[in-house]
């Protein structure tokens, strides 16, 4: 259990994701993470309780009207610093993501991107889908559904997710049987 959030505003999202993070503290309590764009990704994570995580510098560091934020209750991974979402990628475009859920058979599809993972967690799966497939051009919104399609029918499990493409949007989608909440 994790608890996601993502929102999309035209006003500074930092203290909203923050106090959005407050009251969700209570599906996870092991760390937390809030990634913001404001063209360019800013990221601040670290393990604990969501207070003991950010103070007033973050909210004035973490810009943008965009972001997406996570607290972790691991079931997938250790604990490493490289577990803590949202995860982030700039390869081949710039990408954050956080997950909610367990993914059944991450580890079969782990095997083939072995070499491009950089954590022990399934969510990484999830943003190396996303990323390796989504192509920037005329049409981005076809092709996140056609990725989206993609993921849906590569992975098991109960999922949902939010992620970020800076100068793009937020994007979220749970797994086709709606077993994990997303609002």
């Amino acid at each position: 259990m994790c608890g996601i959030v993502g929102i999309f505003s035209h006003e500074a999202v930092a203290a909203e994701l923050l106090d959005s993070l407050l009251h969700l503290q209570h599906r996870g309590q092991d760390a937390a993470g809030i990634v913001t764009s404001d063209g360019c990704m800013h990221s601040k994570q670290g393990s604990g309780l969501v207070k003991e995580i950010f103070g007033p510098d973050d909210l004035l560091f973490l810009k943008g009207h965009s972001g997406i934020a996570h607290v972790r209750y691991p079931t997938a991974g250790g604990y490493s610093r490289d577990d803590i979402q949202p995860l982030c990628t700039n390869n081949p475009y710039p990408i954050a993501l956080a997950h909610n859920g367990n993914l059944i058979n991450y580890q079969m599809i782990a095997e083939s991107i072995r070499d491009r993972l950089q954590s022990s967690i399934d969510s990484e799966v999830l943003l190396r889908l996303l990323a390796d497939q989504l192509t920037m051009g005329d049409d981005v919104f076809q092709r996140i559904i056609l990725v989206v399609q993609d993921i849906f029918s590569r992975l098991s499990g109960s999922y949902s997710v939010v992620s970020l493409i800076p100068n793009q949007g937020l994007l979220a989608f749970r797994d086709p049987h709606g077993i994990r909440p997303l609002v």
